[in-house]
């Protein structure tokens, strides 16, 4: 069976995954914390992320996405020569419980950290570049998810970032007063599942009969289209 085209399939999907969020724009918590690892927000501060209408019950856990550094806007000669507003490429899922404590996601396929796909490369000319896309994904498919320590965990993703880029959530962000960004999270889990599933069918030796009817390139031998002469006046088509 020829997999290309599941690749493809698959590869399309990972890039809408990791679309860029406009973080300023949506309800969200900043921590000024410096070099601390940031375990929680205020218990205050959970509304401003999940209005209490919209609360199932106040025991429930949510979940949230936490950008731990920030592309700052460029300038050259006091213009912005790109994008003027930061930009935060690079996403961190977590559980925030009642009390507003963090804690790594229950589901295993979500300890897996974003890297937003407009800043790797390839990519377009004007966007700015913080790794290359081959290299995240072989690091993506090493990176550990059985850690439940959120102090590991966080560890493990800050050197994951360290190991594609170069930088640590210090240096990439603001030189007097790093902040770190939570967020409510994007729905991203189906998308999550499909990814899944596409690598057990790369992995996978066994036969898919109706996957390989699908995805083969061999196209079927069809019929012309008829003229509208020989839809209107084919005899097989009169009412007997």
């Amino acid at each position: 069976m020829d997999k290309k085209l599941l690749k493809y399939w698959k590869n399309c999907l990972l890039d809408a995954e990791r679309r860029s969020r406009s973080l300023k724009k949506e309800a969200r918590v900043t921590l000024r914390i410096g070099d601390k690892v940031p375990e929680f927000i205020l218990r205050k501060d959970i509304p401003l992320l999940f209005p209490k209408g919209k609360q199932k019950t106040d025991d429930e856990k949510r979940k949230i996405q936490i950008a731990p550094c920030v592309f700052l806007p460029e300038y050259e000669n006091g213009w912005a020569s790109g994008q003027n507003t930061p930009e935060y490429p690079f996403l961190i899922s977590a559980t925030l419980l009642p009390d507003g404590t963090f804690q790594v996601c229950d589901n295993k396929s979500e300890r897996i950290p974003v890297f937003v796909r407009k800043f790797l490369s390839p990519n377009a000319r004007n966007d700015r570049t913080i790794a290359s896309l081959s290299n995240v994904d072989r690091l993506l498919s090493e990176f550990d998810t059985e850690e439940t320590d959120w102090k590991k965990y966080w560890s493990a993703c800050e050197t994951l970032f360290q190991d594609a880029t170069g930088l640590t959530f210090r240096e990439m962000n603001y030189a007097d007063k790093p902040e770190i960004i939570v967020v409510k999270a994007s729905g991203r889990g189906m998308a999550q599942k499909i990814i899944n599933l596409y690598d057990k069918l790369l992995e996978s030796k066994s036969s898919h009969p109706l996957l390989e009817l699908l995805i083969r390139k061999k196209l079927e031998t069809l019929l012309p289209v008829p003229d509208r002469q020989q839809v209107y006046c084919n005899k097989d088509h009169w009412h007997r």
